[in-house]
């Protein structure tokens, strides 16, 4: 915001100063750029009043926002992103950070003065391993309503067992 204001600053400069670049729309992601886009609305404006229309927000998911969330709750936050002038949500996928701002797989570029990234994590290593367990997708481990896993071996299960409680 202050290096915005100083004199000598091109307007497509002061642009690209006041653009946000969030990678990544898990929770983490997803309440960061709300948090901003509140920032915006309430400080911003008042302190930066020249500045207020040139501040963006923009979301860069590749997937599906707010994936361990059920799809009432996705549809309401890409609703809420929709709803705001300032915030956008962009679902390419990032290939590069540089120094003035990411570049997308389909090669175009977002500039920007901040870029925050909050991608999730993959599984460790002794998750991926666990091939007797059910796993989605994203290598997650399936789990009910009680937490309990769902096996494939009931025969590997017990020699887990064995292994981290031993008698």
């Amino acid at each position: 915001l202050e290096l915005s204001v100083q004199p000598g600053v091109s307007q497509e400069e002061r642009y690209r100063l006041l653009h946000v670049v969030i990678v990544g729309g898990g929770p983490t992601g997803i309440e960061f750029g709300a948090e901003m886009y509140d920032f915006i609305e309430q400080d911003v404006q008042r302190l930066y009043r020249h500045g207020k229309d040139a501040v963006r927000v923009t979301i860069v998911e590749a997937a599906q926002i707010l994936p361990s969330f059920d799809r009432n709750l996705q549809q309401y936050a890409e609703g809420r992103i929709a709803q705001r002038s300032q915030m956008n949500l962009v679902r390419k996928r990032v290939t590069k950070v540089e120094e003035d701002g990411v570049v997308l797989a389909d090669g175009s570029k977002l500039r920007s003065g901040l870029v925050v990234w909050s991608t999730g994590v993959g599984p460790r290593p002794f998750t991926k391993s666990l091939d007797s367990l059910k796993k989605n997708g994203r290598q997650q481990i399936i789990v009910d309503e009680y937490l309990r896993f769902r096996r494939r071996s009931a025969r590997y299960i017990r020699h887990w067992r064995l292994l981290t409680h031993p008698k």
